[in-house]
């Protein structure tokens, strides 16, 4: 209320009229009978209280009865005052300038999708159950703020300070809490599951019953130390580097969680027995399930990931150097340029594989499914590709020099960069573009080139013995040297 207000009582109604507002219309009335019976009660009380030799006589029960109006009608006016805004008088604040939002009720408030400048502060304020989904509030105050129950998905809250703020049953699925402050904060039962938790501040934050499940943190540690994380669902989260020293974690679950030689356990904490994966150079991962994983730039040489499942994973710039990966699904993986020199990755599925300059100098991928593979700038020099299925990959520049085909079937197959050396004996290259390619020392013995265009293509020194070249294309090839399918050495017409 106005500092000019007047208050008048008019037939047993308090009445505010502003001193300098004429206009009816916004007078505020406050009829009695709204608050009767507990006005009746107060005076009642305030009677009984009065001296025994005294009694109130008509003026002065109606100047008690004045007071308690008016005493009630501030009553009344603070809880008006203490409604939640709307999200539209929200933004006419904002708009107009206001940024200190300090204690208001935004109760339940629609801010989703909103953009906020760095400088507004809502600590203290109410926003519970609002819905703050796909929110930007980068680096702003929520010291203390009241989030309970409120739709934080896909929220992105970069350096936001959230200390001690309450988020019980909060929802920050996907959220971005990249260097976020949330010590102190209340996350119990609170859904943070796939958030981004690079460098965020959890000490001392209740998170029991919360969902943390494939949280990611994967180039700066989070912070769980002194944490409470009882109950609290950690499985398949990136704890690579994490803090958790001095945590509860009663019965927390950690199924194929993710840690390193870097993160902190609590004292005397059986790491062996929580189902997680250590992930390091050396690592046994035989038939661990890291499908959908973030692996990208580790350092995993020597690895044992035999029969492991790493569908559709990040492993790009990762060195697999001499890793065992015989047996595994990396069907939809990402290796982009991912060393894997000397690697075994026998029987393994590499169907659809993204192998952009790849290294895989010299290892084994006999028997292997690259089956619509993807191969780009691809290093195979003196890869061993026996038997593997290659049907429909894709090839640009790819280094096959002194790699072994034998009995691979590439039909349909355009094979480019340095075939010199290469070995296709028994391979199945009927109707192959060989054209201008580089097969100096190849060896084609027993293959199937019927149809296969080799015109102009370097064949010096080639064996094609026993090889099937009916409706081969060898106009303007060079056969010098080379091993004819009956056996002879081919000697230019003089």
């Amino acid at each position: 209320m106005d500092e000019s207000a007047t208050i008048e009582i008019v037939n047993d109604e308090i009445v505010t009229t502003e001193s300098i507002n004429t206009d009816t219309s916004t007078t505020d009335y406050i009829h009695t009978d709204v608050v009767e019976s507990n006005q009746d009660e107060e005076i009642a009380a305030l009677k009984l209280k009065q001296p025994i030799n005294s009694a109130f006589n008509e003026e002065e029960f109606k100047a008690e009865r004045i007071l308690l109006l008016i005493d009630r009608f501030y009553a009344l006016e603070e809880e008006r005052q203490n409604q939640a805004i709307s999200a539209e008088e929200f933004w006419r604040r904002y708009n107009e300038g206001e940024r200190d939002f300090t204690g208001v009720n935004l109760y339940r408030i629609n801010l989703s999708r909103s953009s906020l400048a760095k400088n507004v502060n809502f600590s203290q304020t109410n926003l519970s159950a609002a819905n703050l989904s796909n929110i930007s509030w980068n680096n702003i105050n929520l010291i203390s703020a009241n989030l309970l129950g409120a739709n934080l998905t896909e929220a992105y809250l970069y350096q936001a300070n959230l200390a001690e703020a309450n988020l019980k049953n909060a929802n920050l699925h996907k959220a971005k809490l990249e260097s976020a402050n949330l010590e102190k904060a209340n996350l119990k039962n609170a859904n943070l599951g796939e958030t981004n938790l690079n460098g965020t501040n959890l000490s001392n934050a209740n998170l029991s019953c919360a969902n943390i499940r494939g949280a990611t943190a994967t180039y700066k540690e989070v912070n769980f130390s002194n944490a409470n994380l009882n109950n609290a669902n950690l499985s398949k989260t990136d704890l690579r580097g994490a803090n958790l020293e001095g945590a509860k974690l009663q019965d927390a679950n950690f199924q194929q969680a993710l840690y390193n030689q870097k993160t902190i356990f609590p004292t005397e904490f059986n790491i062996s027995s929580i189902g997680a994966y250590l992930i390091d150079r050396g690592a046994s991962l035989r038939n661990a399930n890291l499908s959908g994983y973030d692996l990208s730039g580790l350092n995993l040489v020597y690895a044992d990931l035999q029969g492991a499942n790493l569908t559709s994973t990040n492993l790009s710039n990762t060195d697999l150097s001499e890793a065992n990966l015989s047996g595994a699904n990396l069907s939809n993986a990402n290796l982009q340029a991912a060393k894997l020199l000397q690697a075994n990755l026998s029987n393994a599925n590499l169907c659809q594989t993204i192998l952009y300059s790849t290294n895989l100098i010299a290892s084994n991928l006999s028997f292997a499914n690259l089956m619509e593979a993807k191969l780009h700038n691809t290093n195979l020099t003196a890869a061993n590709l026996n038997r593997a299925n290659l049907k429909n990959i894709q090839t640009y520049s790819v280094n096959l020099n002194c790699a072994i085909l034998t009995k691979v079937n590439l039909v349909g197959v355009s094979l480019s960069g340095d075939l010199s050396g290469i070995i296709l004996s028994n391979a199945n290259l009927c109707g192959a573009d060989l054209s201008n390619k580089n097969l100096i020392g190849a060896d084609l013995s027993s293959a199937d080139l019927r149809g296969a265009n080799l015109q102009q293509a370097n064949l010096e020194k080639a064996n094609l013995k026993d090889a099937n070249i009916s409706g081969a294309n060898l106009n303007s090839a060079n056969l010098s040297g080379a091993t004819m399918p009956d056996g002879t050495t081919y000697q230019e017409d003089k």
